[in-house]
């Protein structure tokens, strides 16, 4: 890479997508960044691998492809003026797609470590870059699955709310809602909003003989994830954590004696016990029963992690809590046991249904976060996403986090807008989950998909209640 300052500003101020951006931006832009020329059959990112930069397309040519060998398909040709690695820069993770040059092509590249921490130091023009990346994003998918649209945000419609409340539950689901009431204590409207949830992200290959009973198991499985969350976030020490996720297979304690009410470890374990029991029954679990092991060890770590947060804040940071907060809600869980109860998808299929609903818990994760941060403030709980982005941009410190009033914090973060930064993630995780459900070829995916932004909508709608 060798820079050349005055040419690479002259370079971005010739790149119509970024008008947006004031001038200032761009001079700042190339001080950060420099030259990059490769020649012909150059790869630039490969699927799923790490992806440590950010490119301007100024000359040349490139292919973005999906899938491997056979199943290999192009996707797009990115012409001069594209960006390339915007998605991999927003979300944190691995390359979305293959892009390889065509001929010799010459790029401005920046360092995507470099380009974020200055974003944090300088955050009105990380929030302007970032919504444009943003942007541009939604773009690029919308041309190339050729629906000629933009990611839009779902609507918030309190009537969407209005049918939760007539939802009946099944035997089960009363049962376990029963065991839970012994031992916790939340809003009765939570487990219909569950229920409503659950049926809206179901995945569409679960055939309809098998529908209850998988919504029950899933039922089951949420409550079981609330009581697992309820001990991380308000026990009194990583002891109870520890006996409770034991209860639950997950690790082993040394006889010590009990700390966890017993009110709860009987209502949980049989929760768990009927869970288990049930999902051993289901048509396909032995050809998922190590899928399902996984997905439950990532919500106790999530929730472990969480804990250990809680007790050591210089933990928090926006990198980890991206890897590990999405999973503690369970969206990879359930997509787990309605693959149990369906005939078992392709090879290729099954890699692009799991690409989705690993963003799909994202998307989930997001609009949850968005809803509860408020409620979360006056127990000092703070490892929603949104004071990870405070803490690393200096909207607050972890001194101010735990010492200012609430109303403090809440002012703070309508100041700086932080809302907005989980919203442009929002739609960076939507434009993945669509860009892996075009590749699903047993079922029409657009369910799942419609799913996923009427729960965004309802969580939005339901502030207060959840």
């Amino acid at each position: 890479m060798h820079g050349d300052h005055s040419g690479l500003l002259n370079s971005l101020n010739a790149l119509p997508l970024l008008s947006g951006l004031l001038p200032d931006d761009r001079r700042l832009l190339a001080e950060l960044g420099g030259y990059s020329d490769l020649p012909g059959g150059a790869v630039i990112t490969d699927e799923g691998a790490p992806v440590s930069r950010l490119w301007f397309l100024i000359d040349g040519r490139a292919a973005v492809e999906i899938g491997s060998g056979a199943a290999r398909a192009l996707l797009a040709t990115l012409e001069p003026g594209a960006v390339l690695g915007e998605a991999s820069y927003l979300s944190g993770r691995g390359a979305t797609a293959s892009v390889t040059t065509l001929c010799a092509c010459r790029l401005i590249e920046f360092s995507q470590p470099k380009l974020r921490r200055f974003c944090e130091e300088q955050p009105s023009f990380g929030l302007r870059f970032e919504r444009l990346l943003t942007g541009i994003l939604q773009e690029r998918f919308s041309r190339a699955i050729g629906r000629g649209r933009s990611i839009d945000l779902p609507v918030v419609d309190a009537a969407s709310l209005k049918g939760i409340q007539q939802l009946s539950f099944l035997p089960l689901e009363q049962a376990a809602i029963e065991a839970y009431s012994r031992y916790g204590h939340r809003d009765p409207f939570l487990w219909r909003w569950c229920l409503r949830a659950i049926e809206l992200t179901a995945l569409p290959c679960l055939p309809a003989d098998w529908r209850d009973e998988v919504r029950a198991l899933k039922l089951l499985a949420a409550i079981t994830i609330v009581t697992v969350d309820d001990v991380a976030d308000l026990g009194q020490t990583t002891r109870e954590l520890d006996e409770l996720l034991s209860l639950l297979g997950d690790g082993c304690l040394a006889e010590v004696h009990p700390v966890l009410d017993s009110r709860l470890r009987e209502g949980v374990g049989w929760i768990w016990s009927e869970l288990c029991d049930r999902t051993r029954r289901l048509p396909m679990y032995s050809a998922f029963a190590g899928v399902l092991a996984f997905d439950w060890r990532m919500v106790f770590t999530a929730n472990r992690h969480a804990r250990l947060s809680r007790e050591v804040a210089a933990l928090l940071n926006p990198t980890e809590n991206l890897d590990y907060a999405p999973h503690g809600i369970g969206v990879l869980v359930f997509s787990t046991l309605d693959l149990m109860g369906s005939r078992s998808p392709g090879a290729e299929d099954l890699r692009s249904i799991r690409e989705v609903v690993h963003a799909g818990q994202t998307l989930c994760e997001l609009a949850n976060m968005i809803a509860t941060w408020r409620r979360e403030i006056p127990d000092r709980d703070f490892g929603s996403r949104i004071f990870m982005i405070g803490l690393a941009r200096g909207t607050f410190t972890r001194d101010e986090l735990m010492t200012l009033p609430p109303e403090n914090i809440i002012a703070r973060v309508q100041e700086n807008d932080l809302e907005g930064f989980l919203l442009a993630e929002w739609r960076s995780h939507r434009a993945r989950a669509e860009m892996a459900a075009a590749r699903i070829r047993s079922f029409d995916p657009t369910p799942l998909l419609t799913g996923y932004d009427a729960v965004f909508g309802m969580t939005l709608a339901a502030r207060g209640s959840i």
